[in-house]
């Protein structure tokens, strides 16, 4: 009893004592925060600053970057024609001239054979969806809202207002002049480059980090752009013979939606299901359109691609997915069609430059 007793008394004790080393170890003080911390925290927090202020530039200012992105786009496209023509003694100014010219004709030519042909299937594509279902109908409302583009229910309704149609006429007219400058005098920013560098060897390694850069972007651009136009003559070829109406405009839509990878065949499938579904009258036919487009974006896709253009500058499809997110939020398809090409021309200089071949592997997708 007596053992109990003071085995009690201490435990007494001790209780007492816990408030008392509670103050002490709230009143101690805490350790100081270091100056490399303070230095990581300050940056962290300017990097967030810089990225919300980029997103707002680059959500406020798209009616002017949307055309300035795409004239650079295919400036670094045709830039391996430029070359060719200069080594055949053409000026620049010359066939940058002739090269913008047969574009915007042959633009103007496929935009003018497919113009009818798609108001008609617009006319019919709420019909066509209201036969699959009320859900099916909110559900493609809700993806074209979030897409940017506008679900109508009728060609005159899908008409735009003059104004709309002014703007984005000057905007074209914009990124067609800005893209004959591109290719006039693509030399000319290296030749600044070179000029403001001041050591020698700063200014070899730049003109062959560029020169580098160019050259693989262009034919990575160059080669995809031949091989989306092949799957849309073989679509079109195969809608043809499935008697499928309006063969050049699946060709053309291939052509475009296969610019955006993962989910560029994906609507084109969907697409070709719906106009199928419309068209056709047996369960034969319908099948047999989707099954043959499939075939033929499995082909290019799985196996025509990869052994033509290698893996080497392809990303990595989790980042191509978020590259999707956030361009798509920003610009609507504009967005979606620049997510990838944007995506390999930042891979491309990071793996030429040493302090970002880090991010150059993150992007990577091997």
């Amino acid at each position: 009893m007596r053992d109990h007793a003071v085995r009690h008394d201490r435990l007494t004790e001790r209780v007492r004592s816990l408030p008392e080393k509670q103050e002490e170890a709230q009143s101690a003080p805490s350790p100081p925060i270091t100056s490399t911390a303070r230095a990581t925290i300050v940056r962290v927090a300017i990097v967030g600053l810089f990225v919300i202020a980029l997103l707002y530039t680059l959500d406020f200012a798209h009616a002017v970057l949307i055309p300035i992105v795409a004239a650079v786009l295919l400036g670094t496209v045709l830039s391996p024609v430029i070359d060719y023509l200069d080594r055949r003694h053409v000026p620049a100014p010359l066939s940058a001239a002739l090269l913008v010219i047969g574009l915007v004709l042959i633009i103007a030519g496929i935009a003018r054979a497919i113009a009818e042909p798609l108001s008609e299937w617009l006319d019919l594509l709420p019909a066509t969806m209201n036969t699959l279902g009320t859900g099916f109908v909110h559900w493609w409302s809700g993806m074209s809202h979030k897409m940017g583009i506008a679900a109508t229910t009728s060609a005159a309704n899908a008409a735009v207002s003059p104004q709309v149609t002014a703007q984005g006429l000057s905007w074209t007219l914009v990124a067609v002049i800005l893209l004959y400058f591109i290719l006039a005098t693509q030399g000319l920013f290296t030749l600044k480059l070179v000029r403001v560098i001041p050591r020698l060897h700063d200014k070899v390694r730049a003109v062959e980090i560029i020169k580098t850069v160019r050259r693989e972007i262009s034919i990575y651009f160059l080669t995809i752009t031949l091989i989306n136009i092949g799957l849309g003559v073989c679509t079109a070829l195969a809608m043809y013979l499935l008697d499928m109406p309006t063969p050049i405009l699946w060709g053309v839509m291939a052509t475009l939606f296969n610019f955006v990878p993962y989910l560029g065949p994906v609507t084109g499938l969907t697409v070709l299901t719906l106009a199928a579904f419309h068209t056709f009258g047996t369960s034969g036919q319908i099948i047999a359109v989707p099954a043959v487009f499939c075939t033929l974006i499995l082909l290019e896709g799985q196996i025509l691609s990869p052994h033509i253009v290698g893996r080497r500058l392809q990303c990595n499809p989790v980042v191509v997915f978020g590259s999707f997110a956030v361009w798509g939020w920003l610009w609507g398809v504009a967005g979606l069609i620049v997510a990838v090409p944007i995506l390999v021309v930042l891979k491309t200089f990071f793996r030429h430059i040493p302090s970002f071949a880090p991010l150059a592997e993150f992007l990577s997708r091997d």
